[in-house]
């Protein structure tokens, strides 16, 4: 009578090495810093920022001076002729400095993206193009 010889089943992998523990604060603890930095320097402004539009405070009367305006303070500044005119001079300043700027920069970029006259006669250089 013969046997039958059966082949043992590979090892099944679960992913984990001995030894190995994967621990999600470890990744917190490389993003920590960078996060303070967040928190610090945009959020806690950010907040402020709008906090204080709505209330009228006078910075030398200290934390007691503080009091609740509302939208009063949004509604005063859009009756004020001196803001639309700051607005307007905004806009005139963008219409003007914005595209100026993109074709001033389009055009620099075109024209030192061609071949010098004057490489052939200063060796290899970085910007030469080789054809």
């Amino acid at each position: 009578m013969a046997t039958a010889t059966v082949a043992a089943a590979p090892a099944v992998r679960t992913g984990k090495q001995p030894g190995i523990r994967p621990s999600g604060w470890v990744g917190f603890l490389f993003i920590a810093p960078n996060l303070l930095g967040v928190v610090a320097f945009t959020l806690i402004p950010l907040i402020s920022v709008v906090v204080l539009a709505f209330t009228d405070w006078n910075l030398v009367s200290g934390l007691g001076g503080i009091t609740f305006t509302g939208v009063d303070n949004f509604v005063a500044i859009a009756r004020d002729p001196g803001f639309w005119h700051a607005i307007a001079l905004t806009l005139a300043y963008v219409a003007v400095s914005v595209p100026l700027t993109v074709i001033l920069g389009l055009g620099l970029g075109i024209a030192l993206n061609r071949p010098l006259p004057a490489v052939p006669y200063c060796g290899r250089s970085s910007s030469s193009r080789t054809s």
